[in-house]
């Protein structure tokens, strides 16, 4: 009897408030589906973030590679210019410094003064030093002194014949470095000394909120200098090494929570030993109106049904 009791009940209820329950399921449905598309867009809104933003670090390292391609062909063409190539002929015709090889010594050192003032990057001068050693790793001509750091014996490559890019011995170097080869014979190196933030100085200073950073792709730590750059690598050294472990050539990665949120970017650039690093602390569905919007969606809904129930109850008494 009382189960009868309950069911009649039930199907009074039903059909009483049989069109406010259809308002209710057709309104649950819409805020549902307002909510649902509302984080789809603000999900692929993410997407299309973090492609554009790896998009643009893809550019930049484009810059970059180009840059160190250009101080390939530097080198190369000074390591077979006439100056170097008449030093080695008349070596081989046994002229001494005394008489000949000095002056050929000092027309390679005039060689290298002019590449050096003619290659800028607006007032920042692209070559620190420059020298070429012979195949004992004997120093023949220099400019600027440059700090060698170690044996010469160890820059020379007799089965070489590309210009390469090398890490200097102090953080911020990178040595340009081409084999002379005269007559199909390894007559010595030469090399340049240049500095990592010069190759960076294209872009301007990084932002407060965005950082461009050349790393050593082997030991994951930068080699540039300034705007922050140690205290900021403390704080995203691990994830930096995470991201670098997977070993793709082009990605893009989300770290951090809430306002301490960061977009990294990593491109390994080609012929160097060196990668591409873009930070940024600006990403679109990170800000507040953004989040403000979703939530919006998801709680006026229900605010608008408890303001409507509460109008039906008062009606009904």
């Amino acid at each position: 009897m009382p189960d009868n009791l309950e069911r009649g009940m039930v199907s009074l209820f039903f059909k009483r408030y049989k069109k406010s329950l259809a308002t209710f399921l057709l309104f649950m449905t819409y805020a549902g589906a307002v909510f649902w598309s509302n984080y789809d867009s603000l999900r692929q809104l993410q997407v299309d973030a973090l492609l554009q933003f790896q998009l643009e670090t893809e550019k930049q390292s484009a810059v970059i590679s180009y840059f160190f391609s250009e101080r390939r062909n530097d080198i190369y063409e000074l390591a077979g210019s006439e100056p170097v190539v008449n030093f080695f002929a008349n070596s081989d015709l046994g002229m001494t410094y005394q008489y000949g090889l000095g002056v050929n010594v000092q027309l390679i050192e005039d060689r290298f003064e002019q590449i050096a003032g003619r290659k800028h990057i607006g007032e920042l001068a692209i070559y620190t030093g420059l020298m070429l050693i012979d195949n004992d790793g004997v120093p023949i001509a220099s400019w600027n002194n440059p700090d060698v750091g170690r044996a010469l014996r160890g820059w020379l490559a007799p089965d070489n014949h590309e210009s390469r890019i090398m890490l200097g011995h102090q953080k911020s170097e990178l040595i340009v470095s081409s084999p002379v080869w005269i007559n199909k014979t390894y007559r010595g190196e030469l090399l340049a000394w240049t500095s990592a933030n010069t190759s960076l100085a294209q872009f301007g200073r990084s932002s407060p909120r965005w950082y461009s950073l050349l790393v050593d792709s082997q030991t994951v730590t930068p080699l540039n200098s300034g705007n922050n750059v140690a205290e900021l690598y403390a704080q995203l050294e691990t994830d930096l090494k995470a991201l670098f472990k997977q070993g793709e050539n082009s990605q893009v990665t989300l770290v951090g929570e809430g306002s301490e949120k960061k977009v990294i970017g990593k491109v390994d650039i080609a012929q160097t030993p060196l990668s591409f690093v873009s930070i940024s602390s600006e990403f679109p569905t990170e800000r507040g109106s953004a989040r403000l919007f979703l939530l919006a969606a998801g709680v006026l809904p229900l605010i608008v049904l408890f303001v409507a129930v509460l109008d039906i109850i008062d009606r009904r008494r």
